[in-house]
């Protein structure tokens, strides 16, 4: 559109308005203030250009950066490799963090069995990492909610997927992944595919993240004991919690309680015991020993023996002691029946009960 003096509003990409003070160009903007997207193998910014306005501007090359693709992930678009992760001899390389992998596998080469065991749909992505540490490698992939995907790990030659390491199957939650203890220079394939069970199919591109650590140096930790340290019980009968930093071994260790007034439990988690409950990937310990601790005992909760699932390290058992609730002596408990005692009146003979059989008499 043209104003009166002449001026066509369009060759800026803009419009010609009227706010009732007189004709004006006004922007015509094109997508919202520094959203992103992918165009072919091009990163595209929203800026504000020379004349004012939004409009995409190319801000990234990957192929030129990269040697790969773009793609549109959930923090928004990024280069990735354009390996297709089809098979071993495309298999995508992975590196320490976060990875963004644009695969385009057709086939169902390795996985049509995998250990964790559901009905497999679709193709499956191979993916590689050569380990850097003698250590323990935490690996996590995001997914859809309410679809089951499969994740199996070998260090077998590519191709080999049993004897697998681990094999990780997920429904519910947005991710899945566990950890692995690693060797230095071994390299280590994974393989991914869909279940038939929920409708979403293996997201692509896939965020698959890695995380490496040193086992000769880590150490796990409680990070939140309940009830707290020093603290006083609000029951006879109270239920301990302890978090972790990490996932620990469930079957290893022994938990025990011990009090000044006698109290000697020892809990073996090797045997199952119904007073342990692991939760959260083995990261949330609840203790229910199921019984009434004596009134103001002094209670101490420590362990032995229980390790990290991450590297088998020993998890040093913190300062943790409590005592028990001392209920309060008020009508209606402690033995009390009523808040009425009963008056003997005076002036009523009393007798003595000899228990002697020879020498029972009852005198007034």
């Amino acid at each position: 559109m043209i104003w009166q003096d002449g001026t066509d509003c369009s060759t800026s990409g803009e419009y010609c308005a009227d706010d009732g003070s007189g004709a004006m160009c006004g922007c015509n903007d094109t997508c919202v203030a520094d959203s992103g997207r992918c165009n072919n193998d091009v990163i595209e910014t929203c800026q504000e250009q020379s004349n004012g306005c939004l409009d995409w501007s190319a801000t990234e090359s990957c192929g030129t950066t990269t040697g790969g693709t773009c793609v549109v992930t959930s923090t928004g678009p990024t280069c990735t490799s354009a390996a297709a992760a089809e098979d071993c001899d495309s298999a995508f390389e992975l590196s320490v963090g976060t990875n963004v992998i644009a695969w385009s596998a057709l086939n169902l080469d390795y996985l049509s069995s995998p250990d964790c065991g559901f009905s497999q749909t679709g193709p499956d992505i191979v993916l590689s990492y050569t380990a850097a540490k003698d250590g323990a490698l935490d690996f996590s992939m995001d997914k859809q909610e309410y679809s089951r995907h499969m994740l199996q790990v070998s260090d077998q030659a590519c191709g080999t997927v049993t004897p697998a390491l681990t094999c990780v199957s997920e429904y519910s939650y947005t991710s899945m992944g566990s950890s692995i203890q690693t060797t230095a220079g071994t390299t280590y394939y994974f393989y991914i595919t869909d279940s038939s069970s929920g409708s979403d199919p293996l997201p692509n591109p896939l965020a698959f993240t890695l995380t490496e650590f040193d086992c000769s140096t880590y150490a796990a930790t409680a990070t939140t004991l309940s009830p707290a340290d020093a603290s006083t019980t609000t029951t006879l009968s109270p239920v301990f919690d302890i978090d972790f930093d990490t996932s620990m071994n469930p079957d290893v260790g022994v938990v025990s309680i011990t009090g000044d007034k006698g109290t000697n439990l020892s809990i073996d988690l090797s045997t199952s015991p119904s007073s342990i409950y692991w939760s959260n990937t083995d990261q949330h310990l609840q203790v229910d020993p199921g019984m009434s601790f004596p009134p103001g005992e002094h209670l101490t909760i420590s362990w032995t023996g229980m390790e990290d699932a991450r590297c088998g390290n020993a998890v040093a058992s913190p300062t943790w002691s409590v005592d028990v609730l001392t209920p309060p002596c008020t009508p209606g408990q402690g033995g009390l029946l009523s808040g009425i005692g009963t008056l003997i009146p005076s002036g009523i003979p009393t007798f003595t009960v000899y228990t002697t059989a020879a020498d029972t008499a009852t005198n007034g």
